[in-house]
C-alpha cells in the first residue's frame, strides 16, 4: 500500500514539473531564441551568368564553391538544394527565363549570413531573395559582373525576422570594375563618354564625399536625358494571351526591356552603388 502511495505522489510531482516547464517555455519571447526554423530562397538570374554560395554564420555552406569546383551542401539535403531552375512562359510568346536557386530550409542562426555571387561572364545580375516565417519577400539586389568576379552579399539576420537588413558589399573596388564593365557601353554618346571618364578618373585620386556626390549627380543627369530620347514604355499592359495583338504588344516590350536593361539599368546600378559609398564615407 505504500509503494502504491509513493508511486501516486512521484507520478503528480513529475506531471508538476513538466507543468512547469510548459509554462516557462511559453514565456520565451520570440527575441530570445537564437535560431528558428524558417527559409531563405536565394534567385541568381541569369542561370548562365553567375552562381551563388551561401556561407552562414556558423560556417556552412550551400551552393557552388568556385575552390572546389563542386557544388557544396552541409546541411540536410532533402530540405536544402541548389540547382538549375526555370519556366516556360506559354500564354506570353513561349519565353523561358532560368536562374540558379539556392534553396535553404532549416535552422537560421542569428548573424551575417554571406552570398557570395560569382560570376561567369560579363553582364547584369539580378538576386531575388525570399525568407520565409517573417515579412521579408521579394528583396531584389542589381550588380554588373565578369567571369572570376565575386560579389558579397550580406545578409544580417536578425529575430524577429523582419528586423533583418539585406545589403550588397560595395568598396570603390567594385565601382571601379563595374564602371569598366559598362563605360563602352555609352561610348556613342560622345559628351556623355567623356564626362563620365572625365569624372571618375577624378575619383580614382580624390575618393571623397564631393566627387562621389557629383559622380551620382552626373550619372543621373545622363540618365534623365537617356530615358528621355531613348525607346518608350509601351502604354499598354505586358500581354498574358498569345493571340496576334497579344504577339506584336509582346515583341513591344521585348525590344523596350532590352533597351532598358542595356542603357538604363547599367546607370542605376552605378549610381546605386555609389550611394552606399558616400553613405559609408557620411557614417564613419
Amino acid at each position: 500500500m505504500k509503494n502504491k502511495f509513493k508511486t501516486i505522489i512521484c507520478a503528480i510531482f513529475i506531471l508538476f514539473l513538466c507543468n512547469i516547464m510548459l509554462f516557462a517555455t511559453n514565456d520565451i519571447e520570440p527575441s530570445q531564441i537564437d535560431y528558428f526554423s524558417a527559409g531563405m530562397v536565394l534567385q541568381g538570374h541569369p542561370g548562365n551568368l553567375v552562381e551563388l554560395l551561401l556561407v552562414s554564420p556558423d560556417g556552412k555552406k550551400i551552393g557552388y564553391d568556385v575552390k572546389k569546383s563542386t557544388i557544396v551542401n552541409d546541411y540536410d539535403p532533402v530540405r536544402s538544394s541548389y540547382f538549375l531552375d526555370g519556366y516556360y512562359e506559354l500564354n506570353a510568346g513561349e519565353i523561358f527565363e532560368e536562374w540558379n536557386n539556392l534553396d535553404f530550409h532549416g535552422k537560421i542562426v542569428n548573424g551575417r549570413y554571406v552570398l557570395n555571387v560569382i560570376g561567369k561572364k560579363t553582364g547584369i545580375y539580378r538576386i531575388t531573395m525570399f525568407i520565409t516565417g517573417g515579412n521579408i519577400g521579394g528583396s531584389e539586389i542589381n550588380g554588373i559582373i565578369s567571369s572570376g568576379d565575386i560579389h558579397e552579399i550580406y545578409i544580417d539576420f536578425k529575430l524577429p525576422a523582419d528586423k533583418t537588413i539585406i545589403k550588397k558589399a560595395v568598396d570603390f573596388m567594385v565601382l571601379k570594375k563595374e564602371f569598366e564593365h559598362t563605360i563602352n557601353e555609352y561610348k556613342n554618346d560622345k559628351e556623355l563618354y567623356r564626362n563620365m571618364i572625365k569624372q571618375f578618373d577624378i575619383l580614382t585620386t580624390k575618393l571623397n564625399e564631393k566627387e562621389v556626390n557629383s559622380f551620382v549627380i552626373l550619372l543621373n543627369n545622363a540618365k534623365n536625358i537617356i530615358e528621355k530620347n531613348g525607346i518608350q514604355k509601351p502604354s499598354f499592359p505586358l500581354p498574358r494571351v498569345a493571340d496576334k495583338k497579344g504577339r506584336e504588344q509582346m515583341i513591344k516590350w521585348r525590344k523596350y526591356n532590352k533597351w532598358y536593361k542595356k542603357r538604363v539599368v547599367p546607370l542605376d546600378i552605378l549610381i546605386k552603388d555609389a550611394k552606399t559609398i558616400l553613405d559609408n564615407m557620411l557614417q564613419k
